[in-house]
């Protein structure tokens, strides 16, 4: 039994080679050692015991001795005699016996002769515990020995226990940290601080971003500190590489001074001196061969010697951080392997999955909407039971070449719904490959393209037809009637273009509105239609007008058929929202290759022709002539003359005609009419060219410059001395419509200081055509600016009491045809006489144009009749020639 040790057995190991002091240690302590074991320094007992680079061998086993087999986890103490040996013959067995006991290395004794005693210092360094000098004393060797003994023996327990304390921490972060809900910045943050409380240390946790850089995202604090800021926010491999090169080969990377150590030199000058940082313990945190991070632990202010137990535990720490990586990566994967099947679900593309034998494994919702089929009713079947019938063998086999060659196959198929519908549909497919190589399933999206076909059939149809009435577009009709026009010079044949309008539409979509016009173009359109050959080819032009193909025209007699077939289909009534229609047509026709070279010409030429049909009456058909070509010719030479002559303002001037009271013969007013003369000795009758101006939208520069001219006058006269009569100015209904006409006339007078009632409008009846609260609301501006308002040319188109007694004119001018027929025709004095007493009821001056006869002033003075214009009093002529 030993003093000391509790009662305990010692067990020491005395390393000493053959000789007197080795047989006087065994004599001291055979007495008080429970076992002891001897050995030579050359031993090979001994190299069993010791790594091979401490006695140059590389065998392990246990030293044999009298009491049996020895190891050094038993042992409490090595009494080493360096005796003769000196230090540098023993500093290999002491570092051996360090690094052979690892964290349970024995207490080491050193027996030193005298003179050694100059290298105690030495003898520390290396390792040694204590030491004894020759000659020995026993009392004193007995003293130290217990004395080792009992603080190794003590020193052990804390270490038992802190080893414990660490298994446990590490078995309770294993049970407890674990991020299956996704929380792992919680579970790296408990870590942390788990460590840095049971190592007394500052703690932190580093992950590899995508970039190869390492980043903290983890900190813990010592017990009673909070976690402190990493020293920098960032490691890059490129910046640190002997450091990142040690972490990827060593198990924990303990470093005691930062400042020297080899890998942490450069971090040190870059970061870890600057916060006061002195020693490290890090640990990669690993994923087989891959550096996922690292798990540091720093010492401040002094270096740190850790003890194996703190590196076994450090390297524990960095185990668990991989397992709760491992579990975050497999959680995370669950987790979206849940959400792509939820969206793979919800997903608006039909999605479908079959295994390698093309059996159907998976199919979506979508899927379901589009195809009519439930999941269970194709779960197992094959593709096929989608087929359309609509494809060949030879499409499905190019198909899956194209797959099995590619892995890939995108196009358009028609499939087939549950209810038998054929659809079409865009179908993407992709094999998938397991990790031989082996196909392991096929993946087909898909999307319904019915409605989009739909759409694009409705886009390419409306390209080239007309979309109120079904009827081919001018793009269409221009493609026809080139291929009817090749065909007829090719054939030597004859093709004919038929041109249609409308009669009065304008009214009716103006009087009746848009819907009641479409009505009516449809009924036309439909009219025409059925009127035609299946052949021949019908389409709107636009508005109003229609257009006809004839080919393989026979003869003249056949055309005038077709279009007297279209005209008396087109005429028959219709009725819409209780009102009944009868539309006429006027007709246009024109023969290739008789009237014309090309298609534009024909087209053109039937233009003319219908404007000469409107012209003679509407409801009927013209062909083209010559004549009509002549005519038209005309026309548009005047149209471009006029337009010239309106803005060098040349060849145009003002005449007067008088109008006079019949009773007294006394002139009573003007009425001012405009002439044009091109060139010398030349008049253009003023209804072609006023016709022309209103049709070529000239009407309004030609009526600004009438007003201007009548008012200069008028100022002229008045400034002369004259009593001027009141003036009248024609204005057309097209005039009156345009925006800002009332302005224009009160400007105009103001500015030339012509008073307002000096000057009549004269509107003829064409004005009523259409809304006629429009027209009314017009008038009344114009009475309201104090102009006197006449009705024009009254009988000649739309007359009516009605709109007579609605309107707010001063007086009525009766039509010239009426006079002219007086002693002629009963019926005209008739209406005369109804108009002259109508007239007086309704307090409005009537003034009968034409007059040209004293029989015919002798007539209307007796009927009652007023006021008289016409040769027989006073030819139009110039303001120069006129005396006031």
């Amino acid at each position: 039994m030993q003093p000391g040790l509790g009662g305990s057995v010692m067990k020491l190991l005395l390393v000493a080679p053959q000789g007197g002091v080795r047989a006087q240690l065994v004599d001291m302590l055979d007495e008080f050692c429970g076992e002891l074991y001897v050995v030579d320094h050359d031993d090979e007992a001994l190299a069993g015991l010791l790594p091979a680079t401490a006695v140059g061998r590389a065998r392990q086993g246990a030293v044999s001795a009298r009491h049996g087999t020895f190891s050094l986890e038993r042992c409490d103490l090595v009494l080493l005699c360096l005796d003769g040996s000196g230090l540098e013959g023993g500093r290999a067995l002491i570092e051996g016996f360090h690094a052979a006991g690892g964290g349970n290395a024995p207490a080491i004794l050193a027996v030193v002769g005298g003179e050694d005693l100059a290298d105690r210092a030495a003898l520390f360094r290396c390792g040694v515990d204590d030491y004894v000098a020759a000659p020995l004393v026993r009392e004193e060797l007995l003293a130290r020995i217990f004395n080792l003994v009992g603080r190794h023996r003590s020193f052990d327990d804390a270490r038992r226990a802190r080893r414990q304390d660490f298994d446990r921490v590490l078995l309770q972060l294993a049970r407890s940290v674990l991020p299956g809900s996704g929380r792992l910045q919680q579970a790296l943050e408990e870590i942390a601080g788990q460590s840095a409380r049971v190592l007394d240390a500052k703690a932190s946790i580093w992950l590899l971003d995508a970039a190869g850089q390492l980043r903290c995202v983890a900190h813990g604090g010592t017990d009673g500190e909070k976690a402190c800021e990493c020293a920098c926010p960032v490691l890059a491999d490129v910046d640190f590489p002997a450091y990142f090169a040690a972490l990827r080969g060593s198990r924990v990377l303990s470093v005691n001074d930062a400042a020297v150590h080899p890998a942490t030199r450069e971090l040190s000058r870059a970061h870890l001196a600057a916060r006061d940082i002195v020693s490290l313990l890090d640990t990669p945190i690993r994923q087989g061969d891959r550096l996922l991070g690292v798990v540091c632990h720093e010492q401040l202010h002094l270096p740190r010697v850790w003890t194996v137990d703190e590196e076994a535990f450090a390297a524990g720490v960095g185990e668990q951080v991989a397992r709760v990586l491992a579990a975050h990566e497999h959680w995370c994967a669950n987790q979206e392997l849940h959400l792509a099947k939820r969206v793979m679900q919800l997903a608006p593309v039909s999605i479908m999955i079959t295994d390698a034998q093309r059996t159907i494994v998976f199919v979506n919702e979508a899927f379901e909407q589009m195809s009519g089929y439930l999941a269970h009713e194709v779960m197992g079947q094959s593709p096929r039971i989608l087929s359309s019938g609509m494809h060949g063998p030879d499409f499905y086999e190019a198909m899956w070449q194209s797959i099995d060659r590619t892995g890939f196959w995108q196009g358009e198929i028609w499939d087939r719904r549950k209810s038998g519908e054929r659809y079409p549909k865009s179908l993407m497919i992709k094999r998938l490959a397991n990790g031989h190589g082996e196909t392991s399933h096929y993946v087909g999206l898909a999307l319904d393209v019915s409605v989009e076909r739909a759409q694009q059939s409705q886009i390419e149809f409306l390209a080239y037809h007309d979309s109120l009435t079904g009827l081919a577009n001018r793009s269409l009709f221009a493609d026809r009637l080139r291929q009817a026009v090749a065909r007829a010079e090719r054939n030597g044949s004859r093709v004919a273009v038929l041109y249609l309008d409308v009669d009065r539409f304008k009214v009716i979509n103006d009087s009746f509105g848009h819907e009641a016009g479409d009505r009516m173009l449809k009924e036309v359109a439909q009219r025409i239609h059925a009127s035609i050959r299946d052949g021949d080819t019908l389409c709107r032009q636009g508005g109003d007008e229609f257009l006809v193909i004839v080919d393989d025209v026979v003869d003249v007699d056949s055309l005038s058929c077709v279009a007297r077939r279209i005209l008396d289909t087109v005429s028959l009534s219709f009725e819409h929202e209780g009102r009944d229609f009868s539309p006429t047509l006027s007709m246009g026709i024109s023969i290739f290759p008789d009237d014309a070279r090309d298609e534009s010409e024909l087209v053109k030429n039937a233009d003319m022709a219908m404007y000469q049909a409107k012209d003679s009456g509407r409801n009927r058909y013209q062909f083209f002539t010559a004549e009509l070509n002549r005519i038209t010719r005309r026309k548009a030479e005047i149209e471009s003359s006029l337009r010239s002559a309106l803005a060098v303002k040349q060849g145009l001037f003002m005449v007067y005609q008088p109008k006079i009271a019949l009773e007294s013969g006394a002139l009573i007013g003007y009425e001012a009419l405009v002439r044009w003369s091109p060139s010398a000795g030349t008049l253009v009758p003023p209804a072609l060219f006023i016709e022309i101006a209103e049709e070529s939208h000239q009407i309004v520069a030609l009526g600004d410059w009438i007003i201007d001219m009548v008012l200069d006058q008028v100022a002229h006269w008045q400034r002369g001395g004259c009593t001027v009569p009141p003036v009248a100015i024609n204005v057309s209904p097209v005039q009156l419509r345009y925006p800002g006409l009332v302005e224009r006339l009160a400007h105009a007078c103001d500015r030339a200081g012509v008073d307002r009632r000096l000057i009549e409008i004269e509107i003829t009846e064409s004005v009523f055509v259409g809304d006629i609260d429009a027209a009314r609301g017009l008038l009344q501006q114009v009475k309201a600016a104090g102009f006197k308002l006449t009705l024009d040319d009254f009988g000649t188109g739309y007359s009516s009491f009605s709109y007579i007694a609605m309107l707010p004119f001063d007086a009525i001018k009766v039509d010239r045809s009426f006079v002219s027929r007086l002693g002629e025709n009963l019926k005209a004095a008739s209406v005369l006489k109804a108009v002259i007493a109508l007239a007086k009821e309704l307090g409005l001056e009537l003034v009968a144009e034409g007059v040209e006869t004293e029989a015919q002033a002798a007539w209307l003075r007796t009927a009652g009749a007023e006021v008289a214009q016409g040769y027989h009093f006073g030819i139009p002529a110039k303001a120069a020639d006129l005396i006031l």
